[in-house]
């Protein structure tokens, strides 16, 4: 249950490090002032984002180690063992995990960034944001998680993980809804310029 919230996360710190990259390199002319930024107020504004964005996942982290990784001390032996080498990246499935998904990443930086030149069009104040749908969905994440912990803690006698699923299924259910609401948009956005009623 852990590997699954937590790999949510650490993908996070990954999109954020891409961010941080997408804003560095973007060229395109910014609306507010008609002239494309300098290559160092980029990198500033990209460093800023990074350390903000960074700052508010580590809050979330805590809340995870807590009441997650650790289950307020609850957990067996066995499974707080587990949990452990998750978190020390030293469990080998994880990691395989953590790296398809990084290897996926550079693949759609490069072709949906550079090798298609949106570098070159798109401003650096497009990526500016710190607060992104999957920083919103760890944010709800974590506070409701913390109600289901609650909730199910009473049950823990049954099996102690049943507090620390508590937070994989609201991550479930809301990354879900997230998911369907955005390919939602993105669909009826895609037909709408192609002018196709879908079937």
């Amino acid at each position: 249950m852990f590997a699954i919230v937590y790999l949510y996360w650490v993908e996070a710190v990954i999109i954020s490090f891409f961010v941080f990259l997408k804003i560095s390199l973007a060229k395109g002319v910014e609306p507010s002032t008609g002239a494309v930024a300098t290559a160092s107020s980029r990198i500033f504004s990209g460093l800023r984002i990074l350390l903000l964005r960074l700052g508010i996942l580590v809050f979330y982290w805590v809340f995870i180690l807590i009441f997650v990784a650790l289950g307020q001390g609850k957990y067996s032996t066995e499974v707080a063992i587990d949990n452990t080498q998750i978190l020390a990246f030293v469990n080998p499935g994880f990691n395989l995990a953590v790296l398809a998904f990084f290897l996926s990443q550079i693949v759609e930086f490069v072709s949906g960034f550079i090798l298609n030149d949106m570098y070159k069009t798109v401003p650096s104040s497009q990526y500016r944001l710190f607060f992104d749908a999957r920083t919103i969905i760890i944010h709800v994440v974590v506070v409701l998680g913390t109600f289901a912990y609650q909730f199910l803690d009473r049950y823990a006698a049954v099996d102690n993980r049943l507090p620390g699923l508590g937070f994989v299924l609201v991550l479930f259910f809301i990354k879900s809804i997230a998911d369907v609401v955005v390919n939602s948009r993105v669909f009826k956005s895609t037909t709408s310029m192609s002018g196709n009623t879908p079937v």
